[in-house]
């Protein structure tokens, strides 16, 4: 550890149990100190602001959390707020879809994004039907379709949460659910 570190940890070694120190970050971005029994609990978040600055209950991006792991492990939150239940895409698992992959005909990559790049940095809309058709807004509020729901994948189920979605051109029979350790193991 190097001195500034131990100056902090210096002041903030007393603090009772609960107390909460927040951190302001560039853009938005604040960290969130929570003293507990053994070290500290660390949450990670970019939350929405209005036009006022008023705070609008919505997070923007990811949080990272080591509060409801036991052994203080994070647990990154993709699209805490943003993410769409797989259920109400017609998928009948657990979790949501918080971003997506979208192929043309070729099965090439023409696309990719999260939630929270199209709803607060371009400020456009999107919508996810129970038949797992992905729609976007243009800039001008006219929906148009992107692709249909062939694929969902998980990148780390344990330590991310949130499947990215894989939408093509055509309707599947049926939506594949992939992890990364699937995809590993299918190469060797």
């Amino acid at each position: 550890m190097n001195d500034a570190t131990l100056k902090v940890l210096e002041m903030v070694k007393d603090l009772q149990e609960g107390i909460r120190i927040t951190i302001p970050g560039r853009g938005g971005w604040e960290y969130v100190l929570t003293r507990r029994h053994q070290g500290f609990d660390i949450n990670i978040r970019c939350q929405e602001t209005s036009e006022e600055g008023d705070p609008t209950g919505r997070d923007k991006f990811f949080t990272v959390d080591t509060m409801y792991n036991e052994y203080g492990a994070p647990i990154v939150v993709q699209e805490p707020t943003l993410g769409v239940l797989c259920r109400d895409a017609g998928v009948d698992i657990d979790g949501r879809i918080v971003g997506a992959l979208v192929l043309d005909d070729d099965g090439t990559i023409i696309k990719r994004f999260s939630w929270s790049k199209l709803v607060f940095v371009e400020k456009r809309g999107f919508e996810i039907t129970p038949t797992g058709l992905l729609f976007e807004q243009s800039h001008i509020g006219v929906k148009f379709l992107v692709g249909h729901l062939r694929a969902l994948f998980l990148p780390n189920k344990n330590r991310m949460d949130g499947y990215v979605g894989v939408f093509g051109p055509d309707k599947p029979t049926q939506v594949k659910v992939l992890e990364m350790e699937d995809l590993l193991l299918a190469s060797l």
